[in-house]
């Protein structure tokens, strides 16, 4: 396995992917828990995510420097144990690009081709995934890092022409009988950061060894700024009502949104903000899915199974994103409660139990 990325290529990539469940969850989501204060609940979802992050690196640094978080359980748990969670997370994987599969066609069906079918985007989306995971891995970082600008420029276009329109009476004041709500909407804005968080240990097996946790920790600190910026903008403008009511809020902020007589619409290049990350976290998820199929199976040297892994993820993640949710309430079901709860119990119970035996079977 060749290690061929620095940190902060990781941490761009991983950001890139991480905007897929943000602009998801953020703030619509959140906002439909905890109100005018999710703003409050995407700053305090720090303190879960600095937890996750400490044992994510408290794990690795247990063994030397190269191991990915697949590598990490089977190491803890043993072969047996370790293959068979590892194999659950795997599927758990397999499961979750099938969702953003659907989830992306849905989004294109909202927001431009009404009344279409979902097949054709999941194809489609599917098939360059498929391409793109039989690759190198850093060709993929390398993409990350050339489109990341342009994604930050969009957010920050939108956000910084959007300011104008902010009411301040949306936003304030925060009181104590929200705090309720607030901590009820942790658990929804934490997601998307533990999702990105989790799948960075994964690959931090691609790492140079002159691996900075100090990058790690900057990632962090922007992205929960940049969150709760975003819920602070998107409530501010469309109110709590409207964020909470609609799918996708920041897109319909940005659809009316004049900048200057020769650019009436931005629409365009927010649909590609949101295509980009899909592509990402979908590739980046049959790669991981990939490598611990052949950790599972001792072929980790073995091309012809790192691509017939990828090959069957792919083909897996098909046909579950056709079945996964017929309509969009189901959907919504996905995307709210399901997933969220799956993900923060492979972050925040899964990955603290393998940290716990790691070191007691380290210590005895």
């Amino acid at each position: 396995m060749e290690k061929t990325l620095s940190s902060r290529q990781l941490m761009t990539l991983t950001f890139v992917s991480m905007l897929s469940p943000f602009l998801r969850l953020i703030p619509g989501s959140v906002t439909a828990v905890s109100g005018s204060a999710a703003w409050v609940s995407t700053a305090l979802a720090i303190i879960p995510a600095a937890l996750l992050s400490a044992a994510l690196i408290g794990l690795l640094n247990r063994f030397p420097k190269g191991t990915g978080l697949g590598e990490a359980v089977l190491r803890s748990l043993g072969p047996f144990p370790g293959a068979l969670l590892l194999s659950l997370w795997t599927l758990w994987l397999i499961c979750h690009s099938a969702f953003l599969l659907r989830s992306g066609a849905d989004r294109f069906i909202a927001t431009i081709y009404p009344d279409s079918k979902p097949l054709f985007f999941i194809l489609i989306t599917l098939a360059i995934c498929t391409v793109a995971a039989t690759g190198p891995f850093k060709a993929l970082a390398r993409t990350t890092e050339i489109f990341r600008p342009l994604l930050l420029f969009v957010i920050l276009l939108v956000l910084l022409f959007s300011l104008g329109k902010v009411e301040p009476t949306f936003l304030l004041p925060v009181t104590e009988n929200q705090s309720g709500e607030i901590i009820k909407g942790i658990p929804l804005a934490v997601e998307p950061v533990s999702v990105a968080l989790v799948n960075a240990a994964f690959l931090t097996k691609f790492l140079r060894p002159e691996n900075k946790n100090a990058h790690h920790w900057i990632w962090l600190i922007a992205v929960i700024i940049l969150g709760v910026v975003f819920c602070a903008v998107c409530i501010g403008c469309l109110g709590e009502t409207v964020t909470a009511a609609l799918a996708y809020p920041f897109f319909v902020m940005a659809r009316d949104l004049s900048i200057i007589s020769g650019v009436e619409r931005i629409e365009a290049l927010v649909v590609g903000l949101w295509l980009l990350p899909d592509f990402v976290l979908v590739t980046a998820e049959l790669m991981i899915s990939a490598d611990n199929l052949q950790m599972i199976t001792g072929q980790l040297q073995s091309k012809q199974w790192k691509n017939g892994g990828i090959l069957a993820g792919a083909v897996l993640s098909g046909v579950a994103a056709y079945y996964i949710a017929p309509d969009p309430q189901s959907l919504l079901q996905w995307s709210d409660k399901i997933i969220p709860a799956i993900h923060l119990g492979w972050a925040y119970f899964v990955v603290p139990v393998v940290l716990l035996i790691a070191t007691l079977r380290r210590k005895f």
